[in-house]
């Protein structure tokens, strides 16, 4: 069977550096039949170089590709693989933004017991004992 592949780099959105040790994460998605795809996950990651760069080695197919980094949100995109002899495999770049924590500037303060309305304010049964008899004999 012949083997093509799919190369590019990961970067910062805003940056535009290169970011090392994004994981490629693939999914098969070939289609299988008219109406159905397969969806299976390729058990073999690979991870980008000092610059972000990456290369991952395939068969011909449509497939998921998904680069995840530490502090970034991860991105898919697809890709058609063919049996390209010797042209240059297809180029999937990916450019994820920073994971945007948010900032909780006046954040609420916690409740405390005394906040809480009084037990006695809930006491007032909700069934009374002949009814419980009825519902539950063995009550």
């Amino acid at each position: 069977m012949a083997h093509s592949g799919v190369k590019g780099v990961v970067k910062d959105f805003d940056t535009r550096n290169g970011i090392a040790n994004a994981i490629i994460h693939v999914k098969n998605i070939t289609r299988a039949a008219k109406n159905f795809r397969r969806s299976d996950d390729i058990d073999h990651d690979i991870t980008s170089v000092h610059d972000g760069d990456y290369w991952r080695l395939l068969t011909p197919g449509e497939y998921e590709i998904i680069a995840v980094a530490d502090g970034y949100e991860p991105m898919a995109k697809l890709v058609e693989v063919t049996d390209n002899g010797h042209d240059t495999a297809p180029v999937v770049n990916f450019e994820l933004r920073k994971i945007e924590e948010e900032e909780n500037i006046n954040p609420e303060p916690m409740m405390t017991n005394k906040d809480y309305p009084s037990n006695s304010d809930y006491l007032e049964p909700l069934v009374d004992e002949d009814t419980l008899q009825n519902l539950y004999p063995m009550y």
